[in-house]
């Protein structure tokens, strides 16, 4: 895979997201709970995905605490929405079979 840049990941997050039936969380406070929010930190790792748990701004991270690299992070999306859309029955495929 080639270089992957973080606007890329944001736009499959947002897909991602829809796909999943979460809302992504906007700027404004207090944050709607239940909503999620892609959380980077470069330094520690990466992407993970972080779910608003109170109004006050708590947190926890549905899919573990562990980040991912770009490329993976996109690998591991891309490998969700083919599998809900398989459940689903959708036509289209993400990944190479």
């Amino acid at each position: 895979m080639n270089r992957v840049t973080r606007s890329e990941v944001a736009d499959l997050f947002v897909r991602f997201a829809g796909v999943a039936g979460k809302e992504v969380a906007s700027s404004e406070w207090p944050p709607v709970v239940g909503s999620w929010r892609l959380d980077y930190y470069a330094l520690a790792g990466g992407f993970r995905i972080a779910e608003y748990s109170t109004a006050g701004g708590g947190e926890y991270f549905p899919f573990g605490s562990r980040r991912r690299k770009p490329a993976e992070f996109v690998r591991t999306l891309m490998f969700a929405i083919d599998a809900i859309g398989e459940s689903k029955g959708w036509p289209e495929r993400n990944t190479p079979s």
